[in-house]
């Protein structure tokens, strides 16, 4: 698959994740209250639309999506590809999925000036070629709230 999916990942995530007010407040009383059950539930509910949002416009280019959130620590809080994982107990567990604190564009959303992050990899959980986006919420490399990522693949 070629590199040319970087303008459609940052459309994806502006336009489902970061210019939706209620998606943005959901995400941020998460950061401020972790270990709040209704916060997560609110969390998961808004980036389950955002996901909605991400397939109906890459099924119209013949193309699939996928939306993963992580803490600052690279615990993931949310993953589009296994929905039933996204419990607030699996969260408390972290056991929705693997670490990614370590994966490519989330290193570079959280290490990067600009907050943002790309990779072009084969998914752990599909196997298939993805190109990803990430952004970090937060000013700044010591002001990491969570890091969203948006992946693309054919």
């Amino acid at each position: 698959m070629p590199a040319y999916y970087l303008n459609t990942l940052r459309y994806l995530m502006t336009e489902t994740v970061f210019s939706k007010s209620l998606v943005v407040t959901a995400l941020d009383n998460l950061i401020h209250e972790p270990d709040n059950e209704e916060f997560y539930n609110n969390a998961v509910i808004a980036l389950i639309a955002s996901t909605n949002l991400c397939n109906e416009f890459t099924s119209k280019n013949n193309l699939l999506s996928r939306i993963l959130g992580t803490l600052a620590d690279g615990t993931v809080f949310f993953d589009s590809s296994i929905p039933e994982r996204n419990t607030f107990q699996n969260y408390q567990t972290q056991t929705i999925g693997v670490n990614h604190v370590s994966r490519s564009s989330i290193r570079q959303a959280m290490d990067s000036q600009n907050g943002t992050g790309w990779e072009i990899k084969h998914s752990t959980t599909n196997g298939l070629l993805e190109e990803a986006y990430a952004v970090r919420t937060g000013q700044s490399k010591q002001d990491i709230g969570l890091v969203i990522r948006i992946t693309v693949s054919e």
